[in-house]
């Protein structure tokens, strides 16, 4: 063959060479054995989650009013309703609220959509609300439990004579509700900042079991 000749075919060579390393570079996301990767995990949070049934430990999941949002933390997704809004009219409240106070109810439905959790009954999720442009805490502790009963609520989600200081287990798809009260501001933004602890079957925290999320709504 003489040198010319060689000298093409070392040409054509070198061009093959440069076109399947861009071919390969434009398949980058490519596994070793040639399938793309799909992540094909996606979260909605455009509206509530399937309401599935409540643990053993747990009264039964209510969620009236209107939903205003959702935020996930760990694998919950918790979905917030607005139920109500109290004034000192109210029987169980008037010794609390003075005149033209008023304090809005939001119910929280929290859904475990990840794998079997043990956690903590009553405190399985612990939400802080904050109006956007509040230097402090929004929340109102001291609620008559009434306030929540009278309304088709609870405030703990437990039932029977169970204790928070036992760990129970919170399953896949399994549901559960409580109540919040606060000041209400309407047409404000608010952020519910809210913390997952997790803990092992002999009721000790899990090092590194704590999850944190934030759920953004608008108070009506």
């Amino acid at each position: 063959m003489s040198r010319v000749a060689t000298a093409v075919w070392a040409v054509v060579i070198a061009v093959l060479v440069l076109l399947g390393v861009s071919a390969c570079g434009d398949k980058s996301e490519m596994t070793l054995s040639g399938q793309v990767a799909v992540d094909t995990t996606t979260i909605d949070l455009t509206g509530p989650a399937q309401v599935g049934p409540k643990p053993a430990w747990a009264t039964t999941q209510t969620h009236p009013g209107a939903w205003i949002a959702a935020g996930r933390v760990g694998d919950l997704q918790v979905d917030a309703y607005q139920v109500d809004v109290v004034t000192a009219s109210d029987p169980a409240m008037h010794r609390l609220l003075a005149p033209g106070e008023r304090q809005v109810i939001v119910n929280f439905v929290v859904t475990n959509q990840g794998e079997t959790i043990n956690v903590m009954p009553g405190k399985v999720v612990e939400i802080s609300p904050q109006y956007a442009g509040s230097p402090a805490p929004t929340s109102a502790p001291d609620t008559p439990t009434e306030v929540f009963e009278n309304r088709g609520l609870v405030s703990d989600g437990l039932a029977g004579t169970l204790t928070d200081s036992a760990t129970y287990a919170f399953g896949t798809g399994q549901s559960l509700s409580f109540a919040k009260k606060f000041n209400y501001r309407p047409d404000t933004s608010i952020t519910f900042s809210m913390t997952l602890r997790t803990y092992n079957g002999s009721g000790a925290e899990i090092d590194g079991g704590t999850s944190t999320g934030r759920l953004n709504a608008t108070i009506r």
